[in-house]
């Protein structure tokens, strides 16, 4: 295998830090999974095999987290094409199949089959990593074979794993019936974040070219079998066994004449630009007819008129963008411009001026020798018209993609389809600026402004450039985003921060969960009352996974395990009162290490008072017993005694003892400060049931309501996707953040605002907030590429809105 690039090395340097964690919550879900059936049946085959299946996934967790990197790590570097020498292939060869076991071979066939279910569930964001993947290993075309993170690979090392654990293959089997659906889970986000990674790193998709299509609701991909899961609505991929790509269609054929393309808005039909991007390159273009040169120069007779009509409003330009400055940001009307608006004279000089721009589009179709040349002009315009109506991007961003149409116009004489380039640095110019731009929701913001101002400077230096070459766009975009990675450095460290707290705090949930698993398997666990069942369940397993994750590798921190043990004897009065020595001896040391325990969670002590308290009260028989055998002794009156409990605490119930994971990761004090969550702890409605006293009560424990959520609150609720924007009102002000962390179990997100400052809320909080549309999801989307699209449905010469997408229509929606 080659020497990997540098940028495939951090991706998996990247992978390899994050594959503990991601095979830890996989392996919590299966536990999970496994549990309920044991729970439920009444089958005592059944339940035995369920149990098996998960208590040999705790006992073998921790050992797999740790060896998992170390195979993933030997398959990156190996390189193979996914032979798997450690499992039998599928064969139909009869004779070769009388020779495996028949054990073996149900078992290959429940691997295969977990695959199979494991395909559909990340088919979305592998097509996409498949993408951008083969262009980094350097394939022109797309090959799902050669990504080194593709599912087969993931799920083949963690399935090696498993037979070198465990030797009985019903296990095993159980296993692989409930590992489709939470690697599914894992490696959906995974493959999404490398993939915005590589984007991020200017890696184009490879293997594909742009399709615009005339129905967005129709067909997404050609209907082949082999690349179905590939598909985009405006791309096809050329994979091997797929059908051909249509063959180009001769634009020459199409119904409009040369003199059409002459006009500065073409009446021509947008079908026929969509069919001439979709031509090779090297098609040959017929020459321009003197009707074509009479009608360019009759057009641009009109347009020297209009030029010298023109009278520039400055101060009617600025009243009309603050119209509605005094609405919030996300109740202000979209300013509809296009590329007949006038621009603001002091940002944009003579550009700002609707016919100079036109006035350069028809000097270059003068210019003009070959029929492609003003269509390839034709279709910048298009786009240009495009972005500049796409209501996701704020109206200055829009402003100024019309500004730089007469450079980007300049670039289609030479290579009129260059719009067709995914990869040509005016068309990543462009995208990577609108994508920038949606970190912000006001255009009369500080921060927005300085981000525009680098910006128009960059578009502006274009401008004034006589002649331009995409690497004079290539260079801008590097300045462009040089900067931003100097703002971003700033925000990393904070966001970081933030993010370790989160991420923390939920594998110590995960850890605590499993300790209460644990517990609630302990034979003497059935003697303990309900109030000491609680405190196990809740602040001591939180103890317990603390204390472990401080000391990976100590078989049990500060005794505190140990100490559970003489917890549940020290308050069963039948075996105290036969061994008052024992207790005596006991006690001073017990109640230091759950004092001493207890404080690694930054509670306040009297949150845990009431606990001590009945602890004090059970001991007491045994206690007076000493004090009446010291008093004898000393022939003191003996004083008023302690309150005891006259009665002894019933057994927790069955119910009582059942192990349930936490709906939510409980945070400490300084983990609620770093994640955010104290803004918008008041936003958190209260909770159905009082929080148990002896429970950490830091956070409210809540549900998640979704059963009495409106249709529209569920269709946002599934949009909390890692890396979407939102708008999320916060103290009066509304920002734009984005959700960056979300639990294993959705219980909890984390969004970042501007200056990297966080804000972390449950999920019942979320519901609230979409349900008030004080949290609004903004989407996103390539702007170029739906731009594109809209070519296919646009009218001729029409200035109607261009189509909008119902989901983006959605999220624009107004209360």
């Amino acid at each position: 295998m080659n020497e990997p690039s540098p940028l495939l090395q951090r991706c998996f340097s990247e992978v390899l830090d994050e594959s503990p964690r991601l095979l830890g919550r996989c392996l919590e879900a299966m536990i999970q999974a496994l549990i309920g059936p044991q729970q439920r049946s009444g089958d005592v085959l059944v339940a035995d095999g369920s149990s098996a299946a998960w208590s040999g996934l705790m006992h073998h967790r921790t050992a797999w987290v740790k060896a998992f990197p170390a195979r993933l790590r030997e398959a990156f570097e190996r390189g193979d094409d996914g032979a798997d020498s450690g499992t039998i292939p599928l064969q139909s060869d009869s004779a070769l199949l009388a020779l495996v076991d028949e054990a073996d071979y149900n078992e290959q066939i429940e691997f295969k089959r977990m695959l199979q279910q494991l395909q559909p569930l990340v088919e979305h964001e592998l097509a996409a990593l498949d993408a951008r993947m083969s262009s980094l290993v350097g394939l022109a075309t797309v090959h799902a074979d050669r990504n080194p993170l593709r599912p087969s690979v993931m799920a083949r090392e963690l399935y090696r794993l498993m037979q070198g654990s465990e030797p009985d293959r019903e296990v095993r089997t159980r296993w692989l019936r409930q590992l489709a659906v939470p690697l599914g889970a894992e490696l959906r986000q995974l493959y999404a974040d490398v993939a915005l990674r590589l984007q991020q790193a200017d890696v184009q998709e490879a293997g594909y070219r742009v399709r615009l299509v005339s129905d967005p609701t129709g067909p997404r991909v050609p209907d082949t079998p082999d690349d179905s899961r590939y598909g985009l609505t405006t791309e096809w991929f050329d994979l091997p066994g797929a059908d051909p790509a249509p063959a180009p269609v001769d634009a020459s054929d199409a119904p409009f004449t040369q003199a059409d393309l002459a006009l500065s808005r073409s009446p021509v039909d947008p079908e026929v630009y969509h069919r001439f991007l979709a031509e090779p390159a090297a098609t040959p273009a017929p020459p321009l007819t003197g009707d074509y040169h009479r009608a360019v120069e009759r057009a641009w007779s009109e347009l020297q008129s209009a030029l010298a009509a023109y009278r520039h409003d400055e101060a009617a330009l600025l009243a009309q963008r603050r119209q509605h400055a005094h609405l919030p940001a996300v109740d202000r009307p979209s300013r509809q411009v296009s590329t007949e608006s006038p621009l603001m004279h002091s940002v944009w000089g003579e550009f700002a001026n609707p016919h100079v721009r036109s006035q350069t589009l028809l000097a270059l179709k003068r210019q003009a020798r070959r029929q492609d040349q003003p269509m390839g002009l034709d279709v910048v315009r298009l786009l240009v018209n495009q972005v500049a109506r796409d209501p996701l991007l704020l109206a200055p961003v829009r402003e100024a993609v019309i500004a730089l149409e007469p450079a980007l116009l300049k670039l289609a004489v030479a290579d009129p389809r260059y719009f067709g380039q995914v990869d040509h640095p005016a068309r990543r110019l462009i995208e990577s600026v609108a994508q920038r731009s949606f970190r912000f929701n006001d255009e009369f913001a500080t921060d927005f402004q300085s981000f525009m101002r680098p910006v128009a400077q960059g578009f502006t230096s274009l401008l004034e450039r006589p002649e331009v070459a995409p690497a004079d766009f290539a260079q801008v975009l590097s300045a462009l985003q040089a900067g931003w990675a100097l703002l971003d450095a700033r925000e990393h460290e904070q966001r970081e921060r933030s993010l370790q707290a989160a991420r923390h705090a939920e594998e110590r949930q995960n850890l605590a969960d499993a300790v209460v698993r644990e517990l609630s398997q302990r034979p003497d666990i059935d003697h303990a009352p309900a109030f000491l069942v609680e405190f196990l369940y809740g602040p001591w397993a939180l103890v317990i996974a603390s204390a472990a994750l401080d000391s990976p590798g100590v078989p049990d921190p500060h005794g505190y395990r140990k100490v559970v043990t003489e917890l549940i004897w020290s308050i069963r009065r039948d075996l105290t009162l036969r061994m008052p020595a024992r207790l005596f001896e006991v006690l001073p040391g017990m109640l230091q290490t759950l004092r001493h325990g207890l404080a690694r969670l930054e509670q306040d002590e009297a949150a845990f008072q009431p606990f001590f308290e009945t602890l004090m009260r059970l001991h007491e028989p045994v206690l007076r017993l000493r004090r009446a055998r010291v008093r004898r002794t000393l022939g003191e009156v003996a004083p008023p005694d302690y309150p005891v409990l006259t009665d002894v605490l019933p057994p927790a119930s069955a119910e009582q003892r059942q192990p349930r994971p936490a709906e939510q990761p409980w945070l400490a004090p300084a983990e609620l400060a770093a994640t955010g969550f104290e803004d918008t702890q008041a936003m958190e409605p209260a909770p159905a049931d009082p929080v148990p006293t002896t429970a950490p009560v830091t956070m409210p424990v809540t549900a998640a309501p979704l059963a009495s959520a409106t249709a529209k609150t569920a269709a946002d609720v599934a949009r909390l996707v890692e890396g979407e924007w939102f708008d999320l009102l916060s103290g009066g002000e509304w920002l734009r953040a984005q959700l960056v962390w979300a639990s294993v179990r959705g219980t909890l997100y984390m969004f970042i605002s501007r200056g990297g400052r966080s804000h972390s809320m449950t999920r019942r909080t979320c519901d609230r907030l979409l349900r008030e549309r004080q949290l609004r999801p903004v989407g996103r989307r390539e702007v170029v590429l739906e731009a594109l699209q809209a070519v296919a449905r646009e009218p001729a010469a029409s200035d109607r809105d261009a189509w909008v997408p119902a989901e983006v229509a959605d999220s624009l929606e107004r209360p």
